[in-house]
């Protein structure tokens, strides 16, 4: 029986280090995003913002790279929500998997504003997410709306259009 939990243990471990590992790629992503997408004129702030909702490792990871990052000179900033209710004046929102089944009602809410929402669930761009991530041959990818994007008022660069994958 100890054999067992050994076993579980090691292999616990060894799954924690993945986890970390794509919290990191996905939050590299998020920044990415960000540099690449024509955003409308800056209001009064000098930040922009990045909230996660529903994954602290992203949200973690994120705020590493904003010690020392900025976007389109602006400070980068990141804030953790626990439900789209908590979303306020966010440039982009990363729905985690966890939250996806709240994307309509998160659509609803900004649909009038200039936001990047990308979901962590194949598939969400069909629903209204203008990035969703997913993995290819082993690889994290994502699938990209240009279109989804240019409703909320934003313009994508060419760049990010030939790296994305387009929804079928």
């Amino acid at each position: 029986m100890q054999k067992i939990y050994l076993l579980l243990g090691i292999l616990l471990l060894l799954g924690l280090p993945a986890n970390a590992q794509m919290a990191k790629f996905k939050a590299l992503f998020l920044f990415n995003f960000g540099q690449n997408i024509g955003w409308p004129e800056k209001n009064n702030s000098n930040d922009f913002i990045i909230t996660i909702i529903g994954d602290s490792d992203i949200a973690d990871a994120l705020g590493e790279l904003a010690t020392s990052r900025t976007i389109g000179g602006n400070n980068l900033v990141v804030r953790e929500a626990n439900s789209i209710n908590e979303v306020e004046n966010s440039h982009i929102v990363f729905l985690s998997d966890r939250q996806s089944d709240s994307l309509s009602q998160l659509v609803s809410l900004k649909r009038d504003k200039p936001v990047l929402i990308v979901g962590d669930r194949q598939g969400l761009c069909r629903k209204g997410a203008g990035i969703t991530f997913l993995m290819m041959d082993g690889n994290l990818t994502f699938e990209i709306c240009a279109e989804t994007i240019e409703e909320y008022g934003l313009v994508c660069s060419r760049r990010l259009l030939t790296l994305g994958v387009d929804p079928q």
